[in-house]
């Protein structure tokens, strides 16, 4: 298959991955919800719109253009390592919690 055969599943994909709704990148673009749409299924759109598009979602051109097989999965990576900083986040708050009741229930205990 070809870049520009497969190009609307690419830039359909690509949103989907970037977690953003046609309506969502259409605003962002600039252009009717409708007009994106087609992007998505038969209007190949001009370089320009392409780089837009690529910008918009936070990827390369190239990341839009050509699958590596690489640029899938460093943007996963990139992504399991922003989960696991909100989940140490989290952590620390619990334990300061766990430990702020116990010095609370060790206090009462004396009491």
């Amino acid at each position: 298959m070809s870049v520009q055969e497969d190009l609307p599943d690419r830039i359909r994909a690509a949103r989907q991955r970037a977690g953003v709704t046609q309506e969502e990148l259409a605003r962002r673009l600039g252009m009717s919800t409708k007009g994106y749409r087609a992007y998505e299924s038969t209007r190949e759109p001009v370089p320009e719109r392409l780089a837009q598009i690529a910008d918009a979602l936070g990827i390369s051109l190239a990341e839009l253009l050509v699958d590596d097989g690489l640029a899938g999965v460093r943007r996963e990576l990139a992504r399991l390592r922003n989960d696991i900083r909100l989940v140490r986040r989290e952590l620390v708050d619990t334990l300061d919690q766990v430990n702020g009741c116990r010095q609370e229930i060790s206090h009462l205990q004396r009491q």
